[in-house]
């Protein structure tokens, strides 16, 4: 994640950024991936979801404040996450 809003993705053998997938109107605080998803959290209190294309999906989970943690169960197909809400939806 990063403060400019964005989701970058590295290449590790080289360090260097190889694509920016934007999506989110404040900063991404968490990022988590299968290996054909990409899913992120942010202040803005959106996850959103990218499947290999540059327009992400918003995952609608009912966050009303910023999303702070966001993670895929062992086998990929479920998306946890923690938001600053006062309570669960």
């Amino acid at each position: 994640g990063s403060f400019d809003t964005t989701v970058k993705k590295w290449d590790p053998s080289t360090g260097e950024c190889v694509g920016t997938l934007e999506g989110h109107s404040g900063y991404v605080f968490s990022v988590d991936a299968t290996s054909s998803i990409i899913c992120s959290g942010g202040y803005d209190g959106t996850i959103r979801v990218w499947d290999g294309t540059a327009k992400p999906q918003k995952a609608d989970v009912g966050h009303s404040n910023n999303v702070r943690w966001v993670q895929f169960s062992q086998e990929g197909d479920k998306l946890l996450s923690y938001s600053a809400d006062p309570h669960a939806p």
